[in-house]
């Protein structure tokens, strides 16, 4: 019965060797236990598999303590870069115990012990002993130890595939239990974002209890349940406490020789530590190490607990540079192409910047910004491991101040001199004096917030935040100062006020150096001073005390010197100084965008006629009505053919009645006119009966008469009321009266004047045509044919006579 658990113990043990790749000197120990050890290639005394010897506790205590000094205990874990997972023990200065982990197998440091003995001898101080130790068999005492073999795995999560026999206290001496190895290795964390409940196994509490799994890493205690946790280290509970049965030694097993077949190590994939994430670790330690970062490509500091963590994991930045070289990128942001280097101040083309690194091959053009000023962007120290002593402009304060550089992936806002910053971007956007400062903070303003600023300061608005400072103020009121455009390579659309057209207006400013008088809207300007369209043609109206224009109107009218120009609204309608006679000044339109019906006198027609005037720049010559018109200009109608009528003082036609001898001087004539406002002396003394029957103009239709020289009488005829001539009588009397006219010497009951011109003169000889009859007047005149019978005739002729 012995001899079958002896050959499963073996198995056991070898199964245990080549699942964790163990040493040469894990293999010899091994065999060692089972078949002895050898010496001078003679085979020593089988092993008593069931006791340990005091001679061997002592043996390796000083083997132990002659070969690793206290010193090493203090030294962090160091698991070596090779290929392999040797159980090894370290000593854990921050648990103050001895734990199991697993060595590489090359370049480790010492701590690192082959046996949990030799580790807590050295080690551990606090005079424990073996028997203490409820997971190691005693060395004085002789316990029956069964190895079984579960069929299933003992329940870690991320089971180390290892299994340590135990014995268990009162137990029968064929019922032993088998613990997991993942038992007595500290709990871990891990890493990761996330928050998952787990269960790891208390060997100083022998209970297990409740932590947060961060989702990755971390060591093999990690359960998922409480009762897996419980049920794979149940051989470390506290049922596993109490006194042991001493038992009497029995005879040693002599075990036959064996031959094993051989034993191979596998070597496990190889892992890069350069391409693992950085892991802390776990425990209470703080130790400065380096690690790889992937994305950078640098190797960085980091702080490492003392336990757990992976590969990635060096003491020094050289071990670190040795093993995962460096190959950063110096631009902070990605760039499709290849690196083009440059030299500090060059120029790299459109949308790139000269970015300036510790050594040659990090200067290199980097992708700017398109969107931020160079001097706008934000402190960044970079990454990498340099400490270069550089400049950067400070936008709060306004000021170049030193920063220290880290040599990688900067901005554009980081210069090698205080005077290449200062030159680049301290600019002082005052005229006079420098920008306000409070605790050494200047003051930045905005038009939403001009009154940050304090008395004597107004709130200078540039083409940026940088440039919107409070300056000194040149004077009080910002209306009196003149326009300046300022200097600088801006092009800012700005008002102005112009104290002469009492307007604002635009202009464009270049950014710095401006004044008072420089206003972001229309608006403010016109908020801020007395803003007016002048409306006069010449000069500026008359200025009340509050430096507006003087209204006028009929209660309110101007001086002499001025005349109350009449605009489209109350604003304009202002004295403006007088040009001249309103009656002789020439209409003028004037300038605007209205269209306003107004009146102006006509000084060749003398009348008053309508025009549209615009608005402003206008003149007297400008009535609101005709009457007001007629009322100040001498307004009336020409009617004289030729020249113009005598006027009066008044500088008006003087009137005449046509009817009235000597109406007029001699060298004019009285025109009859439709009414007395036509009936003027008009110019012109000729005989009114040697001149021709004129119709004149007009729209009337007059009964007048005239004289026809060719027939000698005085004719009707109808006058259109201006523009005729002399020829022009109101009566037939009238006309007679001035005209030599023929009498008619026939009958008027057988003649009429109409057929005076076709009088014939006859004689006592001389007969008249057939139906006239001869009428023998006083004189050859009246001696004419008269329009009668001849029977007739003769009867009237000897009546006559």
């Amino acid at each position: 019965m012995r001899g079958w658990r002896t050959w499963l113990l073996v198995a056991a043990l070898s199964g245990l060797a080549i699942a964790h790749q163990d040493d040469a000197t894990f293999l010899t120990a091994m065999k060692s236990l089972i078949w002895g050890p050898h010496e001078n290639g003679t085979q020593m005394d089988p092993a008593k598999f069931h006791q340990y010897s005091s001679a061997a506790r002592s043996s390796s205590s000083s083997s132990a303590g002659s070969s690793v000094s206290g010193s090493a205990c203090t030294l962090p874990q160091q698991i070596g870069t090779g290929p392999y997972r040797i159980p090894r023990w370290y000593y854990n200065p921050a648990r103050q115990r001895c734990e199991l982990f697993y060595w590489s197998g090359c370049c480790g440091n010492q701590n690192n012990f082959q046996t949990f003995q030799n580790c807590q001898q050295v080690c551990e101080v606090t005079k424990q002993t073996l028997e203490d130790v409820r997971w190691m068999p005693s060395y004085s005492q002789i316990v029956d130890i069964t190895v079984t073999i579960p069929s299933s795995s003992c329940g870690c999560a991320r089971a180390l595939g290892t299994q340590w026999p135990v014995p268990g206290a009162g137990m029968s001496q064929t019922t032993g239990q088998m613990g997991c190895a993942c038992c007595l290795q500290p709990y871990s964390e891990g890493h990761g974002s996330q928050n998952l409940q787990r269960f790891y196994f208390e060997l100083g509490e022998s209970r297990c209890k409740p932590f947060v799994y961060r989702g990755q890493g971390g060591q093999g205690n990690i359960f998922d349940t409480e009762i897996q946790c419980s049920k794979a280290c149940q051989a470390f509970g506290p049922q596993a406490q109490g006194q042991y049965v001493p038992q009497q030694p029995e005879q040693p097993i002599v075990m036959p020789r064996v031959t094993l077949p051989p034993m191979e190590l596998q070597p496990v994939k190889k892992v890069d530590p350069c391409e693992q994430e950085p892991e802390s670790g776990v425990g209470a330690l703080q130790l400065s190490r380096w690690v790889f970062n992937k994305k950078t490509k640098l190797c960085e500091p980091f702080v490492y607990f003392g336990s757990g963590g992976n590969r990635n994991n060096f003491e020094t930045l050289v071990e670190c540079q040795q093993q995962c070289p460096e190959s950063p990128n110096p631009c902070a942001v990605q760039t499709t192409g290849p690196l083009v280097q440059c030299m500090g101040g060059s120029s790299c083309g459109s949308g790139y910047y000269c970015h300036s690194g510790a050594v040659q091959n990090t200067n290199v053009c980097c992708p700017r910004p398109s969107s931020l000023d160079r001097c706008q962007q934000p402190l960044n120290i970079g990454i990498g491991n340099e400490n270069l002593q550089r400049w950067y402009f400070n936008p709060l304060t306004q000021q170049c101040q030193t920063c220290v550089y880290k040599g990688l992936q900067g901005n554009e806002n980081n210069f090698a001199s205080k005077n290449d910053c200062e030159n680049a971007c301290q600019v002082n956007p005052c005229r006079v004096g420098s920008p306000f400062r409070s605790q050494g903070i200047t003051v930045q303003c905005s038009a939403m917030n001009p009154t940050v600023c304090p008395a004597g300061y107004y709130c200078h608005i540039g083409a940026d935040q940088s440039t919107s400072l409070c300056c000194q103020a040149l004077g009080t009121n910002p209306c009196t100062e003149p326009m300046l455009k300022g200097e600088g390579t801006g092009s800012l659309t700005r008002f102005f006020y112009d104290s002469m057209q009492r307007k604002c207006l635009t202009f464009n400013y270049l950014g710095t150096k401006g004044n008072m008088n420089n206003f972001m809207t229309r608006e403010l300007c016109e908020n801020a001073c007395p803003v007016w369209s002048n409306p006069c043609a010449v000069g500026i109206p008359i200025m009340g005390a509050d430096q507006r224009p003087m209204k006028c109107s009929n209660v309110s009218p101007c001086p002499t010197t001025h005349f109350c120009h009449l605009g489209f609204d109350e604003a304009t309608t202002v004295c403006c100084p007088a040009q001249g006679d309103p009656c002789v000044v020439p209409m003028t339109e004037g300038t605007g965008n209205q269209a306003i019906h107004r009146w102006f006198y006509n000084d060749n027609t003398r009348q008053c006629q309508p025009f549209t005037y615009r608005g402003s720049a206008g003149n007297e010559n400008n009535f609101l009505l005709r009457e007001h018109c007629e009322a100040t200009c001498p307004v009336w109608l020409n009617p004289c053919p030729q020249g113009e009528p005598i006027l009066s003082a008044d500088n008006r036609p003087l009137s005449c009645e046509p009817d009235v001898e000597g109406a007029c001087p001699s060298s004019h004539w009285c025109h009859p006119g439709s009414d007395p406002s036509t009936s003027y002396c008009c110019p012109g003394n000729s005989d009114p009966c040697l001149l021709a029957k004129t119709e004149g103009d007009g729209p009337l239709a007059l009964t007048r008469y005239y004289f026809d020289a060719s027939r000698r009488q005085c004719l009707e005829f109808s006058y259109r009321g201006l523009r005729g001539n002399a020829n022009n009588f109101m009566t037939e009397g009238a006309c007679a009266s001035r005209c030599p006219v023929q009498v008619d010497p026939c009958p008027i009951t057988f003649s009429s004047l109409a057929h005076v011109v076709t009088l014939t003169k006859c004689s006592g000889t001389y007969s008249c045509p057939d139906q006239q009859w001869c009428h023998i007047g006083a004189t050859d005149e009246t001696t004419v044919c008269c329009p009668n019978g001849r029977r007739s005739n003769s009867n009237i002729y000897h009546k006559l006579h």
